[in-house]
């Protein structure tokens, strides 16, 4: 943890002996509920950084980490990508982009996959149900908005909002800039189990075809090269510029692969936080 951070919220050892750890920002006040992925090691904790600025932001930037796949698709406009899509190893996917993990008996976490993230890099701040609030399988599990398009996120599962990730209010690029750990939407209680009967696969091999076709499927909506903006050919730094799906698609290739990705959703779950 940096001397700034330090300062600026009650460190986590603070606690009294025997007690759970709790992380820095909550203690601080700047989140409600937070579960470190990472046993409360700030250093290496991707929330830790954005907040106390010590990252910048951008949408899924860096290598891929330890339990990532770099997912590989030659055939398609993507290939330039400055950060190649991926996905994370050992968590469920469903067809809605939305990954699932068990985190305690009948209880799961649910967020958004890469190519998710990446479409919505711009994403305003987020509405996600009030915890308690029940929400319907097919009806609207979180809302936000990229532009001039309201974008709802479907729930996979029914189920009781045990937690949501208030962090995404304030900071929606987390959403984008880490969603297999910061940006991750909510916690639900059911009695669903993540599986094929309820949509979500995990076969490497499945998970991998389904992703292959998703991404050539937003190829689809990349613009022609001779509509790509004018950019140097390298940076001040002697680095070339960063393509990013944004970048790929442009302003109405966005807003069709949204149309596409993001189908418009049943209806209200129930009262939002």
């Amino acid at each position: 943890m940096t001397t700034r951070h330090r300062d600026a919220a009650p460190h986590r050892t603070g606690a009294a002996a025997g007690a759970a750890p709790v992380c820095v920002w909550m203690s601080a006040g700047v989140l409600s509920y937070w579960l470190c992925p990472r046993g409360y090691d700030c250093e290496s904790c991707v929330l830790d950084r954005i907040l106390s600025g010590r990252e910048p932001v951008g949408p899924a930037t860096g290598s891929a980490g330890d339990g990532d796949t770099v997912l590989h698709n030659e055939n398609t406009a993507l290939t330039s990508l400055s950060v190649p899509l991926r996905r994370r190893r050992g968590v469920w996917y469903h067809p809605l982009h939305l990954w699932g993990r068990t985190v305690g008996p009948d209880r799961v976490r649910l967020g958004l996959d890469d190519i998710a993230a990446r479409l919505l890099a711009g994403a305003e701040p987020w509405t996600l149900p009030a915890v308690g609030a029940t929400v319907t399988d097919g009806h609207t599990l979180a809302r936000t908005r990229v532009g001039a398009v309201e974008v709802q996120i479907s729930a996979p599962v029914s189920g009781r909002v045990l937690a949501h990730n208030d962090a995404l209010r304030r900071y929606p690029v987390l959403a984008a800039w880490s969603p297999y750990e910061a940006g991750w939407l909510v916690e639900l209680g059911t009695d669903v189990p993540l599986g094929p009967l309820s949509g979500f696969m995990r076969d490497e091999a499945v998970v991998t075809r389904w992703f292959e076709r998703e991404i050539d499927r937003l190829a689809g909506f990349a613009r022609p090269d001779d509509a790509w903006p004018a950019v140097g050919e390298t940076l001040a730094d002697g680095g070339t510029p960063c393509a990013t799906l944004p970048d790929l698609l442009g302003s109405r290739g966005i807003e069709g692969a949204l149309g596409q990705v993001f189908p418009q959703c049943g209806g209200e779950s129930g009262s939002t936080a």
